[in-house]
């Protein structure tokens, strides 16, 4: 009982961080953008080489450079934070910890909003790097045919479907944009919330 109040509580904590991180990614974003933040200002505060930083294709124009660069941020940032959290709620519901993945029909919304977390997590996980250049590209991977299907969260209204994603680049526009996902991962650290809480009143 106590290890699981335990990794009940560190697991809620990172879904707590990573949608900090991922908010945090969002408002780089939007200042690269803007224009308020530049590579240059990212080698500075890196003491990289700027060449290294800002080795793009300059036949396109500055909005264009702009909008690359806000992206690829984005997308490492977000990247990083989410497969550190899948592990990590992976790991809590492991044989170890006695704790089962929802069923399909038994909870279907809980069922969804982690096969969402998993499959999202794979395409990130899996990246594939542009010929010619220093970037790389995330693409859809399903490595069990369950995970292609209509997944939807009735309760907060979210919805992916992955039925005809396999291969295809990855985009958040699939999920209907980046703050579902963050919907997502609410959802799921409600649904923690609601087990540590059980767990706490049964130890009383």
């Amino acid at each position: 009982m106590k290890t699981n109040i335990k990794n009940y509580q560190n697991t809620i904590e990172k879904i707590k961080k990573t949608k900090e991180i991922i908010d945090f990614s969002m408002q780089l974003a939007l200042s690269i953008k803007s224009g308020s933040i530049k590579p240059e200002h990212i080698c500075k505060q890196v003491n990289m080489d700027n060449k290294r930083m800002i080795d793009r294709d300059w036949t396109k124009s500055e909005t264009d450079l702009k909008d690359d660069f806000a992206i690829t941020a984005k997308i490492a940032i977000t990247s990083y934070a989410i497969i550190m959290l899948k592990e990590s709620y992976a790991a809590l519901h492991s044989n170890s910890h006695g704790i089962a993945w929802a069923n399909k029909e038994d909870n279907p919304d809980l069922y969804s909003a982690q096969k969402i977390l998993q499959v999202v997590r794979n395409a990130l996980g899996h990246m594939k790097s542009i010929p010619d250049t220093l970037e790389a590209k995330a693409y859809w991977n399903f490595r069990d045919s369950k995970d292609e299907d209509l997944f939807e969260i009735k309760q907060i209204e979210v919805v992916l479907d992955t039925r005809i994603l396999d291969g295809q680049e990855f985009s958040w526009n699939q999920l209907g944009g980046l703050n579902n996902f963050l919907k997502v991962l609410d959802f799921l650290e409600q649904d923690l919330q609601n087990r540590l809480k059980s767990c706490l009143i049964e130890k009383r």
